[in-house]
């Protein structure tokens, strides 16, 4: 299955910010580069070089640069004094610690929100997910990845902890391409991607209907079935590449 990939190349289109603003301009490049760093089309170690990047995306150099510098201060690239910016490798100790800090926080802002959570916001958790259904229908890798983002961190403003919303936004922003690999094909040894997506979605479901009666026990309990759903497709999927790799090493 492939993705439908958004503003990829010279689709790139810029958006128009108020009056034009450079800052605007430098945040709309960081996204762009973001995504293609998320899936794939910039595959990690991939040398970033500006004058490049400014003369595909038909914009000048300066905002380029700033956006690296986003990119940097959001831990996506590595670049060194003098040296070329490159996508940073994940490693498996990262992927680690991502999903102890992940399990840990998703559970307390999942918890909290059972208990503080407005009508208003619940609404709001409702229309994701069913976003994430309709996107789920088409078969859109992007914006399924996407819709389960917003859930997600929809929940987490329900916990009115602006601390742990701040923690849980940035570790989901660093699972988002482990979120996109682990959804983006079928992989061998493996639950199909159908049978995923469904268990995910029928999470969903229940996580909605645990904010609806405040019931925090089976939210945490859910909370945590569901970072292991998504922890051991991301293990499925190294577990494929490593076996991919060795296939082709030996050929």
């Amino acid at each position: 299955m492939h993705a439908r990939n958004i503003f990829i190349g010279a689709t790139f289109q810029l958006k128009k910010g108020k009056k034009g603003k450079k800052g605007y301009q430098a945040l709309n490049i960081y996204q762009e580069i973001k995504r293609r760093i998320i899936t794939l089309d910039l595959k990690p170690g991939q040398i970033l070089e500006e004058k490049r990047l400014a003369e595909e995306l038909k914009v000048g150099r300066t905002p380029v640069r700033e956006a690296l510098l986003l990119l940097k201060n959001g831990d996506w690239i590595v670049s060194l004094p003098n040296k070329s910016a490159y996508v940073k490798q994940v490693s498996l100790k990262d992927v680690k610690d991502l999903f102890e800090s992940l399990a840990l926080v998703e559970r307390q802002t999942a918890c909290l929100a059972a208990q503080r959570m407005t009508p208003e916001l619940l609404n709001e958790v409702r229309k994701a997910h069913q976003e994430t259904l309709s996107a789920v229908l088409k078969r859109d890798i992007w914006e399924i990845e996407s819709c389960n983002q917003k859930f997600h961190q929809l929940i987490a403003e329900g916990s009115d902890n602006r601390y742990l919303i701040s923690i849980h936004r940035d570790l989901r922003n660093k699972a988002e391409r482990l979120a996109y690999l682990s959804i983006g094909s079928d992989f061998e040894n493996s639950t199909t991607l159908d049978e995923h997506l469904s268990k995910l979605c029928s999470h969903h479901q229940q996580i909605v209907l645990c904010l609806e009666k405040k019931d925090v026990e089976r939210m945490g309990r859910l909370s945590i079935e569901h970072i292991i759903l998504f922890q051991n497709r991301i293990i499925s999927y190294l577990t494929h590449s490593a076996a991919e790799a060795t296939r082709e090493a030996l050929l």
